[in-house]
């Protein structure tokens, strides 16, 4: 455990300050993963234009981590995070079958598990995309099971509070949420959205606009924070910013409509999912 803590903070440390590693430094760090520091390479790489949350980089993404696996057909986390840019076409309507798209998410992420079932990342990806599926008790057993294997493993809690927001819980979403920012404090874009998520659905509008603000400057490619952020200022009566919102959803997809996004939502709560189309809906969006 103390090899891996030192692994995980070597990791840390060089990306933070962009050191450029020796070959030997790059294939121990990449060896946790894989056998092949390319393919390691190429994973990275998926990573950051995955992570910008559009649909030619989740393309690009998708190509990097199949390049990766081409090298190394036993890279578990390859798979797991192929399987997600399959999930995101269904999540965010970036193909043009989003039904098709989660079912091959799904085969990806059995992949990983059956690869390394004692591999963290794993198991949460499995918990992602049953959560997507909308199936709760899934998605609760594998990101448990994540979490078992790695008490730090921050997105494992972000995972756990969308679940439970999904299920009417903001309320129990806020400590896990907030376990995962304390345990991650360079908290990226989407931990800030699913808080302020949790902070929306407990009619905590204007806390709720301050964690939305932080995701949309970290991150304004993503939809959800945009959407969440248009809801929590229509709430409050903020309809200058509220009308600003909306403008940037548009540009972001010109055909959305309230309905369609309801439609696609991942929460099964008809309370929740009722103001979420109320604060939309209020904030001038297309029915």
């Amino acid at each position: 455990d103390l090899f891996a803590l030192q692994d995980d903070l070597t990791a840390s440390i060089v990306d933070a300050l962009a050191v450029k590693l020796t070959e030997e430094e790059r294939r121990r760090i990449a060896s946790r993963y894989t056998r092949s520091v390319d393919a390691y390479d190429l994973f990275l790489r998926g990573q950051a234009a995955e992570f910008r949350f559009t649909p030619e980089d989740n393309r690009s993404a998708r190509a990097l981590y199949e390049s990766a696996l081409k090298l190394d057909p036993d890279f578990a986390r390859a798979y797991g995070t192929l399987a997600m840019t399959h999930a995101y076409e269904f999540r965010f309507g970036w193909g043009a079958e989003p039904r098709a798209a989660l079912e091959r998410a799904l085969a990806l992420a059995r992949e990983a598990v059956a690869r390394d079932a004692d591999l963290p990342q794993a198991q949460f990806v499995l918990g992602q995309i049953q959560a997507f599926r909308k199936r709760y008790d899934e998605a609760s057993a594998a990101v448990q099971r994540a979490i078992s294997l790695d008490r730090n493993y921050a997105d494992a809690y972000a995972l756990l509070a969308v679940t439970l927001i999904s299920t009417g819980r903001a309320e129990s979403a806020l400590a896990e949420i907030e376990t995962a920012m304390r345990l991650n404090p360079a908290a990226p874009s989407v931990y800030h959205q699913v808080l302020g998520r949790a902070l929306y659905f407990m009619a905590r509008y204007r806390d709720a606009v301050a964690s939305l603000q932080r995701a949309v400057e970290m991150n304004p490619n993503y939809l959800l924070s945009h959407l969440l952020l248009a809801a929590s200022h229509a709430q409050l009566g903020n309809a200058d910013e509220a009308d600003w919102e909306k403008t940037q959803i548009l540009a972001l997809e010109p055909d959305f409509t309230v309905r369609r996004q309801v439609d696609r939502e991942i929460i099964v709560d008809r309370g929740y999912l009722d103001v979420l189309a109320q604060g939309l809906v209020k904030a001038g969006l297309p029915q």
